[in-house]
């Protein structure tokens, strides 16, 4: 059966995996939630938590775990498709969103080069994705052909990348399911990759504000008429 559609007025709370799979079909089944408390107080915390307690007891909504620690509530919960609307309603919700799937299979990740097809650049007018993170390894063979320019904003660094997290996001921004790419054996360029290094081998800047470094990384593709920018925020958990 097709998954249920959100409403329009409540996608904004909805999580990456409930957004693109919607509410399941058949209830019940497991949502994960993550509060947000309007004043980040220990006392306000405490309320938060012990309020919401007692509005899932309200609801019939089962709590199976939680994680309680500074800055981050989390509860995951078994509810019908009633109470799901409740949750994504709650005035204290952040996010609700689908368990994670651990379902890749790790032989992927050992998949030979040899075994892909001829990997071919993208179009001259493929649009251009700009990644502001820790550089690039512009030889890597499945990223080269549609690497445009690679830079560095890092003083006393050059353009490569030391850390490989910015290679990460780069590939992941590139291919996007890469977990299909590999098994299709089938690795299809789109875009046009840019790259500002902003962020050291220990994926920090400790140069200066960053947002400088951004806003010269800006300035600096905007010449390739790009549309969309990537960049993490350092000491961000939201990647």
């Amino acid at each position: 059966m097709k998954p249920r559609s959100l409403r329009k007025d409540l996608v904004d709370r909805t999580g990456f995996a409930l957004s693109l799979e919607g509410i399941p079909d058949q209830a019940p089944f497991v949502l994960d939630i993550e509060l947000w408390p309007i004043e980040d107080r220990p006392d306000e915390r405490e309320r938060l938590w012990e309020t919401f307690q007692n509005w899932l007891k309200q609801y019939g909504i089962e709590p199976i775990d939680s994680v309680k620690q500074p800055g981050l509530s989390l509860f995951r919960v078994c509810c019908d498709h009633e109470q799901a609307n409740a949750l994504l309603q709650h005035r204290d919700v952040r996010t609700v969103d689908l368990p994670p799937k651990y379902g890749l299979d790790l032989r992927l990740l050992r998949s030979d080069i040899k075994n892909f097809s001829e990997i071919h650049p993208p179009p001259e007018n493929a649009p251009g994705l700009v990644i502001l993170d820790s550089g690039l390894t512009t030889g890597h063979p499945l990223l080269s052909p549609a690497v445009g320019d690679a830079q560095s904003f890092l003083p006393g660094k050059d353009a490569s990348d030391e850390h490989g997290h910015g290679t990460l996001v780069a590939g992941l921004g590139l291919y996007g399911d890469i977990e299909s790419a590999i098994q299709n054996r089938q690795l299809t360029q789109k875009l046009r990759i840019f790259s500002g290094r902003i962020l050291d081998e220990t994926n920090e800047n400790q140069t200066g504000f960053v947002e400088k470094q951004i806003d010269e990384a800006v300035k600096y593709f905007h010449e390739y008429v790009t549309k969309m920018f990537n960049f993490e925020r350092l000491h961000s958990d939201d990647f």
